[in-house]
C-alpha cells in the first residue's frame, strides 16, 4: 500500500467502526487484496484500482444515504486527488453493486477488476459467512438467508469479467455447492428440509421445467410456447431475473419470475422489481402453491427495493390472481388500463385479451 491507500484504509476503518454484517473493514481489505492480485494480470491503472477497492462500500446504498459517492469524494478531495482521477475512481466504484448493475459489464478495466474482486468476496467460505452475518443482522433466519445463494451467489461465477477472476471463482463456487449439498443432507436427516406445506418445494427453474410446463399448459387447453420459458432461463443466466418453479410431490406445478428492473409499464425506470408471468397449473390449484410462490418472489424483490409491482390481466382467466393480489395488499397505480405496453385513452376500444392489464404495486418494507 502507498501512503494514500493507507489513509484510505484508516478512513474506511472509521467509517465502518462497529459494523458486523459483512461490509466492514475486513471485507474492504479482502477486496483490495483480491483486486490488486487481479490487477497484476490485467492492463490497468493500479492507483485507480486500489482506491476504488478501498472505497467501494463507502457509499453503499444498503448502508448510507449519500449521493454521487459523497463519502468517497470527501476523502479524495481532502487528499488532493484531482477531479478527473476522482471520476475514474468513482466510475469503478459505481460498477460494483450487483443489484444496480445486472446485465451490465463495466466499461473500464478498473471497474471490471474491482467488480470481480467484490464478487469473489461474496462467494466461497467467506461469502457463506458473510451471507449469514448479513441475514442475522437484518432479522433473517438461516433458512431465509439460503435464498440468497440462488438469487445471487451461485450466479457470480459465470459473471466474472477477467480470466483471473474466473479462475478464482471456480474453486469458491464449488465450495458453495458442496456446502448446500451438506446442508440438504443434514436438514433432510432431521426432517426439516426446506419444503413447504403439502409437499411443495420452491426451487430455481431449469430447462426441463420449460418442456414440462409447456406440455401441461397445452394439455389443459392454454396457449403455450416453450420459448417463453427459455427466455426466462436466459434472462436468469444473465442476471436479469430470478425464475422459480414450485414442485408438488416432485412434479413442476407452478412458476413465477422476478425481474430486478422492470422494463415497461407505469413503474419502469423507478428501480423497483417486477413480478412477471406467475401461474399455477389448474390441477394443482387450491393447495397454497400460488401463495408460496408469491412469498418467495416478494422476499427476492425486498432485497432489491422497498416496493414491488406487477400487471394482471382483466379477463376471467386472471380472476384468482386478481383476488390474490388484493388480499396481499397490492393497490392499483392509478394510470388506468394498459394495452400492449401503452395506457388506454378514455373511451378507446381494446380487446380483452392477455395484453389488457392493470398495474399494481405493494410496499414491502
Amino acid at each position: 500500500m502507498n501512503e494514500l491507500e493507507k489513509a484510505a484504509e484508516e478512513y474506511v476503518r472509521e467509517l465502518f467502526a462497529g459494523n458486523s454484517d459483512g461490509h466492514g473493514l475486513e471485507h474492504t481489505l479482502r477486496v483490495y487484496r483480491l483486486a490488486m492480485k487481479i490487477a497484476d494480470a490485467e492492463p490497468c491503472d493500479r492507483q485507480t484500482v486500489g482506491l476504488a477497492a478501498l472505497l467501494h462500500d463507502a457509499d453503499d446504498h444498503k448502508l448510507f444515504h449519500t449521493q454521487n459517492n459523497a463519502n468517497a469524494r470527501a476523502f479524495l478531495n481532502r487528499h488532493g486527488v484531482d477531479p478527473a482521477a476522482q471520476d475514474r475512481i468513482c466510475e469503478a466504484i459505481q460498477s460494483v453493486s450487483f443489484s444496480q448493475n445486472r446485465g451490465k459489464r463495466p466499461e473500464s478495466p478498473e471497474g471490471r477488476i474491482v467488480q470481480d474482486a467484490d464478487r469473489l468476496d461474496a462467494i466461497g467460505a467467506v461469502g457463506i459467512a458473510r451471507t449469514f452475518a448479513f441475514g442475522g443482522g437484518h432479522g433473517r433466519t438461516p433458512e431465509q438467508s439460503l435464498s440468497h445463494f440462488e438469487e445471487k451467489l451461485l450466479l457470480l461465477k459465470d459473471l466474472m469479467n477477467t480470466e483471473t477472476g474466473r479462475s478464482m471463482a471456480t474453486e469458491r463456487h464449488a465450495f458453495m455447492e458442496n456446502f448446500l449439498k451438506q446442508w440438504e443432507r443434514e436438514t433432510e436427516a432431521d426432517g426439516i428440509q426446506e419444503r413447504l406445506d403439502e409437499d411443495v418445494l420452491i426451487r430455481p427453474m431449469n430447462e426441463s421445467d420449460a418442456r414440462a410446463f409447456t406440455d401441461a399448459e397445452l394439455a389443459q387447453g392454454w396457449h403455450a410456447d416453450i420459448e417463453k420459458y427459455l427466455t426466462r432461463l436466459r434472462d436468469q443466466a444473465s442476471g436479469k431475473c430470478v425464475s422459480l418453479t414450485a414442485e408438488y410431490q416432485g412434479t413442476p406445478a407452478g412458476y413465477i419470475n422476478v425481474y430486478l428492473q422492470g422494463l415497461s409499464g407505469p413503474f419502469a425506470g423507478k428501480g423497483w422489481p417486477e413480478i412477471v408471468d406467475f401461474g399455477v397449473l389448474e390441477k394443482y390449484r387450491r393447495r397454497g402453491i400460488g401463495t408460496k410462490l408469491m412469498d418467495a418472489a416478494e422476499q427476492i424483490a425486498a432485497r432489491a427495493a422497498d416496493t414491488v409491482w406487477l400487471g394482471v390481466g382483466l379477463h376471467s382467466g386472471y380472476g384468482s390472481a386478481q383476488r390474490m393480489y388484493i388480499r396481499r395488499g397490492y393497490i392499483p397505480d392509478g394510470s388506468g388500463v394498459w394495452y400492449g405496453d401503452h395506457p388506454c385513452e378514455p373511451y378507446s376500444s381494446c380487446e380483452n385479451d392477455d395484453d389488457l392489464v392493470l398495474f399494481f404495486s405493494k410496499k414491502l418494507r
